[in-house]
């Protein structure tokens, strides 16, 4: 397999994973009406951080693309086009945006994350979450733009820095660890020594529920 084919299966692999942590970082949420509280833009910001902003908004293109295929993704398991066109549709559509822009942080800078870029571009990207998620829950809630800002707005704020600390951190961490890594290596080594054979096996039940979830998938409904 030449270098260009390793390359190519890597990018692959690391877009998937991106989505499918976006996808668990979902799952882990409180829920509030009308816009839950999750781990989601946590891994939005870290796929943008890791991948670039080019691959990092494919990430969340992909995990997008499965919910909106009816894969339960969404907060609290939910999925399909009527999630992506409700209140909290603005919210998801806004992370494509948001991993770009975290990108952009590493973008000339193959290794580097250093914790003022990170912060800096990081914390722009997180608004667009709100720049683009309240507008779209007032419009699509029918609420005031008072209401928006409470319910939609002013609840994540503090969790939204929590988040972004910790996505720099763990970006600054991974692509340490990447560095080390040998571009003729596979991404499944990469990842797992990154993490270690145990997380490897987690990531691969993932991909078999998500196998499982399309088989049974009717064509004709």
């Amino acid at each position: 397999m030449n270098l260009s084919s390793v390359r190519i299966r890597n990018r692959i692999a690391w877009i998937v994973l991106m989505a499918v942590l976006m996808a668990a970082g979902a799952q882990v949420s409180v829920p509030m009406v009308p816009v839950p509280m999750s781990l989601q833009t946590l891994f939005v910001l870290l796929a943008g951080f890791v991948l670039g902003p080019v691959d990092g908004a494919l990430a969340a293109v992909v995990y997008l693309a499965a919910g909106a295929l009816g894969l339960p993704v969404f907060a609290g398991g939910s999925a399909g086009f009527a999630t992506l066109l409700g209140p909290t549709g603005g919210f998801l559509v806004s992370f494509v945006a948001m991993a770009a822009a975290a990108g952009l942080a590493v973008r000339g800078r193959p290794r580097a994350l250093t914790w003022k870029a990170g912060l800096i571009v990081g914390g722009a990207a997180s608004l667009l979450a709100f720049v683009v998620g309240v507008p779209w829950l007032k419009i699509a809630a029918e609420i005031p733009w008072t209401r928006a800002f409470e319910v939609g707005m002013l609840p994540f704020l503090p969790g939204a820095v929590v988040k972004l600390l910790l996505a720099v951190a763990l970006a600054r961490f991974l692509r340490a660890r990447l560095a080390r890594e040998s571009t003729h290596e596979s991404a499944a080594s990469g990842w797992r020594r990154v993490f270690g054979q145990a997380s490897l096996e987690a990531v691969a039940e993932v991909d078999a529920i998500v196998a499982d979830e399309f088989n049974t998938i009717d064509p004709d409904t």
